[in-house]
């Protein structure tokens, strides 16, 4: 049985108690939260007696496994305090605010015996994995993401100003990451920027080469907009519109789609992080990665946005 500590209390946090809980080979035996009553919360949702631990006293506790599961204002401070104990961690993205930020807490890890995993979930869900399998299967050259961020929203739900300067390259990763992860390939060549500004309004749109497909990424910030991926193969385009499910117009027949069976795991836990706990329990038996990115291999797609985003 492998010992996790979790890091926040949170919504995400709860997701991951929920996946232990039903995953086995896993006992959580400790969690970190600021307030008192934050831990009361999330302890009533766990069937045994855990222990409400400080950040400052990790070090005397034997965790196989720490999950960060915290406010992107405070990623860095947190893995700061906790880079050089002898664990795995697994982080929520994004792994700091901007570039520089990730780059510093990159270097918090070279040389050391912790091993730091991206929490990138999106990686795992049904609906990504099966247009993966279609991408050789249908010759697939070329998928349309369509991102959008609404800064006036997270200003509603109080969301720190830092995060809202930076929302764009925060949280672009999770569309953003999949370009590396369909394309196979971590290399990539920008073909063409626009930016269109309107009042607060911004549209950003980018082709992006790599070795086999040409992306085009088109953000909207501040104008409504439902995230979508659209695939054109051979023979078939394949949307996911929402992401969690992948519909089949065959033939290319445009607007006639058809959704594809996939596994309902994903409609059960937050979408992809059961499967990516279940890599993370696989990596703890037999330190294989077989999907998990570090933080070293993370870089390529932190560095795709902050060209995206900053240049």
């Amino acid at each position: 049985m492998y010992k996790v500590t979790i890091i926040g209390s949170g919504n995400m946090a709860r997701e991951y108690v929920r996946v232990i809980q039903n995953i086995g080979n896993l006992k959580i035996n400790g969690i970190v939260t600021r307030k008192a009553s934050s831990f009361k919360k999330i302890a009533r949702e766990i069937n045994y007696s855990i222990e409400r631990l400080k950040i400052s006293n990790l070090n005397q506790v034997r965790s196989d496994l720490i999950i960060v599961a915290i406010s992107e204002e405070n990623i860095f401070k947190v893995l700061n305090k906790i880079s050089s104990i002898k664990s795995t961690i697994l982080c929520e993205k994004p792994i700091g605010l901007n570039y520089l930020e990730f780059c510093k807490i990159l270097k918090l890890f070279e040389n050391k015996n912790t091993k730091l995993f991206v929490s990138l979930n999106r990686r795992y869900y049904q609906s990504i994995k099966t247009l993966k399998n279609f991408i050789k299967k249908d010759s697939i050259k070329k998928i349309n993401i369509i991102d959008q961020q609404d800064q006036n929203l997270m200003k509603k739900i109080g969301k720190n100003e830092r995060v809202i300067k930076y929302l764009m390259y925060a949280n672009s990763i999770h569309l953003i990451d999949l370009i590396s992860f369909l394309s196979l390939n971590s290399s990539y060549r920008i073909l063409k920027k626009k930016i269109i500004r309107s009042f607060k309004k911004k549209i950003i749109e980018c082709d992006i080469k790599t070795q086999k497909i040409i992306f085009k990424y088109k953000c909207y910030l501040n104008i409504k907009k439902r995230w979508e991926i659209k695939a054109f193969g051979r023979k078939n385009i394949y949307k996911l519109k929402p992401t969690e499910k992948i519909f089949v117009s065959k033939n290319n027949l445009k607007n006639k789609y058809k959704e594809i069976k996939i596994s309902k795991i994903d409609q059960k836990f937050k979408p992809g992080i059961y499967f990516l706990m279940k890599d993370i329990l696989n990596y703890l038996k037999t330190k294989k990665y077989n999907n998990l990115i570090t933080i070293q291999n993370h870089r390529s797609t932190v560095k795709l946005i902050n060209d995206i985003y900053e240049k």
